[in-house]
């Protein structure tokens, strides 16, 4: 199998989830995805839209998916804003439809003492968490 352990042996995929801890190591949030070698652009692409344009977990998460594959970028073309393609074509990006590009992203995320979650809208599934503020996440 191709991800069978075995000594000598690397793995074919990337690792997830990515755990975010705060300045005092406690847990603030984790992100995950199947997509191999395709995880680290759909954690990086969330993460800024999260953490730099402090986008509501689920937005972040929605927003497009481009991969870097050597020379190639792959992405869902169709969902970047044309002027913002042609920025990119410029500077010798041509997003390209790519190969599954499709992520199936989820994850949590607490902000301002309350938790926010997700789940990837290009897949089946939802996110769910009771709908309360956590008493211990103040602590």
């Amino acid at each position: 199998m191709a991800n069978a352990i075995a000594g000598g042996k690397r793995p074919r995929s990337s690792m997830s989830p990515l755990l975010m801890l705060d300045g005092e190591g406690r847990l603030v949030g984790a992100l995950g995805s199947p997509g191999g070698s395709a995880i680290p652009a759909y954690i990086g692409k969330t993460l800024t839209g999260l953490l730099y344009w402090r986008l509501p977990l689920d937005q972040a998460v929605a927003l497009p998916n481009l991969v870097a594959r050597g020379a190639r970028f792959d992405g869902e073309a169709g969902r970047f804003p044309a002027p913002l393609r042609a920025a990119l074509r410029e500077r010798g990006v041509d997003v390209r439809a790519g190969a599954g590009e499709d992520s199936g992203l989820h994850g949590v995320f607490l902000r301002d003492g309350r938790w926010e979650w997700a789940a990837d809208p290009r897949r089946d599934g939802t996110a769910a968490f009771p709908a309360h503020r956590n008493p211990d996440a103040s602590r």
